[in-house]
């Protein structure tokens, strides 16, 4: 452990779990699976970390892409996207 915490590390680690967070609920409220809000959560956290942590969180995106695919979530061609 270290003895370099900031105000300003404790503002940035608030807002990269906020930002997390959000984008998991975001995915949750436009109909993605459990599976895939789980997987982005994780995911999102552990791809920070180093080591065989990071490699796990690697793992945990990538198949929370491939979720989000197969639910149709991701746009493939801006004609897919709603008219405004």
């Amino acid at each position: 452990m270290t003895a370099d915490f900031s105000p300003i590390w404790f503002i940035q680690a608030a807002a990269l779990v906020t930002a997390v967070i959000a984008t998991a609920l975001v995915l949750r409220s436009a109909g993605a699976s459990r599976a895939l809000f789980v997987s982005m959560l994780i995911g999102s956290l552990l791809v920070f970390h180093a080591g065989p942590i990071a490699a796990v969180g690697l793992v945990a995106l990538a198949t929370a892409f491939v979720l989000a695919d197969r639910e149709g979530l991701l746009v493939r061609s801006p004609s897919a996207l709603p008219a405004s």
